[in-house]
Parts: structure tokens; C-alpha cells; sequence
């Protein structure tokens, strides 16, 4: 039987048996891994004041087969405001999605287990009316973060200045901006304002998130329209080379 502690949060819940519970859990310690709560799901269970939604904790585990056993919980820091709001919550799912959709498991990312507590102390306390500013910065910070390094002021194809012009081009799958000599043949690449890039670029440079941002609505919705199908392109490449890669395993196999 092996002891572990871990902290972190809890990305998401499901079903397992009669009263247990899977937790899929951010973890400072060793990444996104599964940990098993036996009768979570009983109102006396003694592990659910611990294991409050939202809530950054520490979990104790014993395991020796299968998941970890949560053997007990406590929590450090409860984000009850976020609880509060349904555009916050909303927000906070948004981020969980993206976390457990982009990170393998059992990998551990100092980077991003900083950025998560960051971002909910943030969450917590800001207005409603900063999200979107939020949301934008988080995703910039996010993509960067998972080694998808956005590239703003370079072509990513042959490492030309981009020279501010009317637009620029910006490519999906270089995951960064692309001159006008090598945007040919790139179905990927979108048209953008050279205001939008600048946004994102003070974005990935303030030191936090609730720094004040000037930019008019049109940036500020064109830099999310452009972080999002960023992060869903990025999403849908992983998940494509996952399927190659399976299926060539299977073919190799048999």
C-alpha cells in the first residue's frame, strides 16, 4: 500500500458504481490523474465538506491496484464567488474543458499548475464585465503555456519581420503569423487586424489578469474569435495524431 498527497483541482466528476465517485483532478504533484472517492455520493460522507466544487484542496490517497483511493481532503482555498456567478462559472468550466482536453495524464506542469491558481484567485475577485478580457488572456498564456508558442512578430515559415500593414495573416497551423510570400497554399491561415495581434501580444506580457487592457470591442472580439479556433485547431490536430498513431500500432501489431 503506497501513501501520496497531492494538490490541486478538480476538473471534473463521474459516476462509479452505487455511491462512488472518479475524480479527474489537476494535481501540482504529477498532472491530470483519476482519483476514486468510495460514497461520495452518501450525505455523510465524511470526504464531501473536503471535496467542495471549486475549490483548491489537498487530497490524501492510499493505492495499490487500480485508482488511487481518496482517504482524505482538505480544502485550501475556496472560490465561492465564482460559485456565485453563472458567467464565472462558465468561464471556470470553459478553462476545465480546455485542461482536460489538452494534457496527457500523470504529466506534470509546474508552468500550468501556477497559471490554473492563478487564474481562479483572478476569477474569484473580478467583475463580471472583465471575462471576456480574462478569457482572452487565459488562452493566450494557455496555448503558450502547452508549448504551442504563439508567434507575433515573425513569420513562423521563414523568420521575416512582419511589417504592420491594413491585416496580416495568421496561420492556424504554424500557430503564429505568416508573411505574405508564405501564406500561399495555407488553408489555415485567416486575414487579421495588426490591432488584434497587439492585443495579444500585452496580453501575454502582463504579469497579471486583472491588468487593465485598452482596446475597443472589435479587438477584443476578434482576439477571442482567433485564441479560440487556435485552441480548437490545436485540439483537433492532438486528437487526429492520436488516431494515426493508434492505428498504426494496431497495424503494426497484427
Amino acid at each position: 500500500m503506497r501513501y501520496k498527497t497531492y494538490t490541486g483541482v478538480v476538473l471534473k466528476k463521474t459516476a462509479w458504481r452505487e455511491a462512488d465517485e472518479i475524480l479527474t483532478t489537476w494535481t501540482m504533484e504529477e498532472g491530470k490523474i483519476r482519483l476514486l472517492a468510495r460514497g461520495l455520493k452518501h450525505p455523510t460522507s465524511k470526504l464531501r465538506a473536503g471535496l467542495a466544487p471549486l475549490s483548491w484542496i489537498e487530497f490524501s490517497t492510499s493505492s495499490a491496484l487500480g485508482f488511487p483511493v481518496i482517504i482524505g481532503s482538505r480544502s485550501i482555498h475556496n472560490y465561492n464567488a465564482i460559485l456565485q456567478s453563472l458567467p464565472k462559472l462558465a468561464s471556470a468550466f470553459n478553462i476545465f474543458e480546455y485542461v482536460l482536453k489538452s494534457t496527457p495524464d500523470r504529466q506534470a506542469s509546474p508552468e500550468l499548475s501556477v497559471l490554473l491558481r492563478e487564474a481562479f484567485n483572478a476569477l474569484d475577485v473580478m467583475e463580471e464585465k472583465q471575462l471576456t478580457n480574462f478569457l482572452n488572456a487565459f488562452l493566450a498564456r494557455f496555448i503558450t503555456t502547452m508549448g504551442f508558442g504563439l508567434s507575433l512578430s515573425i513569420c513562423t515559415m521563414c523568420g521575416q519581420t512582419v511589417a504592420p500593414s491594413m491585416r496580416v495573416n495568421f496561420s492556424h497551423l504554424q500557430c503564429g503569423l505568416v508573411c505574405d510570400r508564405c501564406v500561399s497554399g495555407d488553408r489555415t491561415a485567416v486575414t487579421v487586424l495588426p490591432r488584434v495581434i497587439m492585443y495579444i501580444l500585452s496580453l501575454q506580457a502582463a504579469t497579471q489578469f486583472l491588468g487593465k487592457t485598452e482596446a475597443g470591442a472589435e479587438v477584443v472580439s476578434g482576439a477571442k474569435k482567433l485564441l479560440s479556433e487556435t485552441m480548437r485547431f490545436i485540439l483537433e490536430r492532438e486528437i487526429q495524431s492520436s488516431r494515426f498513431f493508434e492505428a498504426r500500432v494496431a497495424q503494426d501489431t497484427f
